[in-house]
């Protein structure tokens, strides 16, 4: 799909979607409790609902109505099914343990890149553990798994993917005397906060004991309705919307200031670039500022390394976005599409090896530029039509709908 963004300015309120990394973790959490829970989540994206299939397909009751989703007490005996996660690496690295540990084997596939997303380490460490793992050389999917995963110590390292651990402690409550030794430094560890988190809120507690994580058993009298708060990883398109094409101002809805997601350090970050965003009861007015280039690192806080680049085009002088390593093994290699995106519309970047670097001038030329099939940068390059001259033309637009389906909706009632 092709949309064509003509320049505007924004005006008025937006109310954020719920947060998906939120919402995959409260799912699996609600399964395996074994206890009917009622989960309020608004809206929902394509990565949520390949989370919810292929809970169905190990033979969970996951119904949806209006704003909820009920999710059942009980679960089906079912024997190898396969799982679509469809493009969702969180999918994918959260229920292959979930697969592993209730010991029915399974096949999984996917679609876009996922397959050529890293896995060999989450692999061998359930190999370890009792699990028969078949896949294609060169390629992390079709995976078929068989066996059932045993408890005990697990190890793996911090600095691949947060997703593996995390997928790790969300099926250590159907395994026994579980705890998990991280090597080395644990990156994006927001991520791990926020699965600490909803273990909690669902009843399970996780001890962090200095680089090793501890199951400590389950608490019976637990919540039976979770509301999944607003995503910080999608509002931060809005925050540099308004900061960058708001003239009168932009008001932001639903984002809570007690999360424990990593990317509410884009507030901090766009304050660091100059912008102007002020708390005003429960929501986040950001006024129009004149941003300069600055220093930032996102290696907690990957997701946010496209629309930093586009704030950073629109700020006046260098700025250097640090620790892009793991951008490489994202929906697109997300370092050369950033690039491209900035490049394409008349900007200036670069990178130099594990840093996109931009030369901000204030202003684009606008252009054609694809989205590399990447959620994020079409999303990116929406928001970029702002600063630009011309007309802003997004080849692959669709791909919003993995994480935002009505991002585009909503940005066109804003202008």
């Amino acid at each position: 799909m092709v949309i064509t963004i003509n320049k505007n300015e924004l005006r008025g309120g937006v109310v954020i979607p719920p947060s998906k990394s939120v919402a995959h973790r409260a799912l699996i959490c609600a399964a395996v409790r074994g206890k009917k829970t009622r989960i309020r989540c608004t809206e929902l994206s394509e990565d949520i609902e390949a989370t919810m299939r292929c809970l169905r397909s190990l033979g969970y009751d996951v119904d949806r109505e209006g704003e909820f989703i009920d999710v059942g007490a009980t679960r089906k005996n079912v024997s190898s099914p396969t799982l679509d996660c469809g493009e969702s690496g969180s999918t994918f690295r959260f229920v292959l343990p979930l697969a592993a540990a209730l010991g029915c084997g399974a096949t999984f596939v996917g679609a876009g890149r996922l397959g050529k997303r890293p896995m060999d380490e989450l692999y061998s460490e359930l190999e370890r553990h009792g699990i028969v793992i078949e896949h294609p050389q060169g390629s992390s999917l079709p995976c078929t798994i068989s066996g059932k995963c045993k408890g005990g110590s697990f190890s793996i390292r911090g600095d691949i993917s947060s997703q593996y651990i995390t997928g790790l402690l969300l099926a250590f409550p159907l395994m026994e005397e579980c705890r998990l030794g991280i090597v080395g430094k644990i990156e994006s560890k927001p991520y791990i906060d926020i699965t600490i988190d909803v273990l909690k809120n669902f009843g399970y507690s996780v001890i962090d004991e200095g680089g090793v994580f501890v199951y400590n058993g389950y608490n019976e009298n637990s919540i039976d309705e979770y509301t999944v708060e607003g995503d910080y990883s999608n509002g931060a398109f809005f925050v540099v919307g308004g900061l960058i094409g708001a003239k009168d101002g932009l008001e932001i809805f639903g984002l809570s200031r007690e999360t424990k997601q990593g990317d509410k350090a884009i507030i901090d970050i766009m304050t660091r670039f100059g912008g102007r965003i002020d708390e005003v009861g429960d929501s986040l007015i950001v006024h129009s500022s004149s941003l300069h280039g600055t220093a930032v690192n996102v290696s907690d806080t990957p997701d946010l390394a496209p629309i930093i680049a586009v704030a950073a085009a629109a700020a006046h002088g260098r700025t250097v976005i640090n620790g892009c390593a793991r951008l490489r093994a994202k929906e697109s290699d997300r370092i050369e599409s950033t690039l491209a995106l900035i490049n394409g519309l008349g900007g200036m970047a670069c990178s130099d090896g594990d840093k996109i670097i931009v030369e901000g001038s204030g202003r684009l030329r606008g252009g054609k530029v694809s989205s590399y099939g990447d959620h994020r940068i079409a999303m990116s390059a929406a928001i970029a039509s702002l600063i630009c001259d011309g007309d802003v033309i997004i080849d692959g637009a669709e791909a919003v709908a993995k994480s935002f389906p009505r991002f585009f909706e909503l940005l066109d009632s804003l202008s």
